[in-house]
């Protein structure tokens, strides 16, 4: 959309906001069903960059959106390198996310 405001890297403000500590303010402000659509240059939502900074408490605000939306497939929407939030965590070693991620549903067989 052009409309929305991005970086260079494609980026918009839901996208940095995940990478922000707690509290999460500003991502709890900025969170809605529009929001979950957008992606970076790299095809990643704010799930995908929430799993790759290891940010368990992002995923847990985002996942509570997808619920309230019904939406249980964003747990597998992949990047342009077909990568879920599920491999970027793990390529991080954020157990924590990962284990989160499982609990939302996230396939560990997915495969490409």
């Amino acid at each position: 959309d052009e409309r929305v405001e991005k970086d260079n890297d494609g980026r918009t403000w839901i996208h940095h906001s995940v990478r922000k500590t707690e509290p999460l303010k500003c991502l709890k402000a900025l969170l809605a069903p529009q929001a979950l659509e957008l992606r970076d240059n790299e095809g990643r939502s704010c799930l995908h960059v929430a799993a790759e900074q290891g940010s368990v408490h992002a995923c847990r605000l985002i996942f509570q959106m997808c619920e309230q939306m019904q939406n249980t497939a964003y747990v597998h929407d992949r990047d342009k390198t077909r990568q879920t939030p599920l491999h970027l965590a793990t390529k991080n070693g954020h157990a924590r996310v990962l284990k989160e991620l499982l609990d939302h549903g996230a396939d560990p067989y997915l495969q490409g």
